[in-house]
């Protein structure tokens, strides 16, 4: 737990950064909350040597750093040490500075990506989750939500354009985990009742080429904003229902901050705020 009384600076690091919604989140929580002297920045790391760079942050004044694309793989590189999640799942999305010595300070991994995607789904589905879930996508969001699903008991097949990441991640987090390359979605997209989408071409303009819905089927895809417009408007036309990845972002969110804080803030007062950005920025 952190004292109120002195400044702190938290941040979050990608590449890109503008379209985070995490200094809002945040920054909505602190005044809700009365937590004074404290602020939280976007902050745009292009980098060719991006873990050297955050293991600088933890000497530049940062207290606690929220990680988003490209950098959660060099997060887990630059923290000395992990949570037990961040390290079964090999991914790190938030830092927490640790005093090592009086002049000394280093970065703390954890993920909390895992609690955010399962607040999110148990969120959707209550008590009646599904039984098994097509998972698109083996980077790092995917390995959270692999970890999620396995622990919890739904029966996981994951695609992925190169199969043997797909088939690393099943062999380390989920084994059982059937595989397949990603070109083979429209084989099984229409008999899965869960897909949940890791894969981030949309935020370069991309989607999705999904097949038709089973009765009752859910995308689910982790994105949010003009990230995911193209590829949920797909699978609304396939007779989807469908989400975003913002309940997850925030979820996520407020877990780093309880790590922060030792206070669980607000979740769905920050979610509306978010709902209403995000959909005016779409209108």
């Amino acid at each position: 737990m952190m004292s109120n009384d002195e400044p702190k600076v938290f941040g979050v690091i990608g590449d890109p950064i503008k379209q985070s919604l995490s200094p809002l989140i945040h920054n909505y929580w602190y005044k809700k909350l009365g937590i004074e002297a404290v602020s939280y920045v976007p902050l745009h790391l292009q980098s060719e040597k991006p873990v050297q760079d955050i293991k600088v942050m933890s000497r530049l004044g940062l207290t606690g750093i929220n990680v988003t694309m490209p950098y959660k793989d060099s997060a887990l590189q630059a923290s000395t040490t992990l949570s037990a999640e961040a390290s079964t799942i090999g991914a790190v999305n938030t830092l927490t500075r640790v005093n090592d010595t009086d002049e000394s300070f280093t970065w703390h991994g954890h993920n909390t990506d895992a609690a955010g995607f399962e607040i999110a789904l148990r969120r959707l589905y209550d008590a009646n989750l599904p039984n098994e879930a097509l998972i698109l996508g083996a980077g790092g969001a995917a390995r959270a939500v692999v970890y999620v699903l396995a622990r919890i008991g739904i029966r996981v097949h994951i695609l992925n354009r190169t199969q043997s990441k797909a088939e690393e991640l099943a062999s380390t987090l989920c084994v059982g985990a059937t595989v397949s390359g990603l070109d083979q979605l429209a084989t099984f997209s229409n008999t899965y009742k869960l897909i949940v989408n890791t894969v981030g071409s949309g935020h370069s303009g991309g989607t999705i080429d999904i097949g038709h819905a089973p009765e009752g089927g859910l995308f689910f895809d982790i994105s949010y904003g003009k990230a995911a417009l193209n590829t949920l408007e797909q699978a609304t036309i396939k007779g989807w229902k469908t989400e975003d990845g913002l309940m997850m972002l925030v979820a996520q969110a407020a877990e780093a901050f309880k790590l922060w804080f030792d206070q669980m803030p607000d979740i769905e007062s920050a979610y509306a705020l978010c709902r209403t950005r995000v959909d005016g920025a779409q209108s």
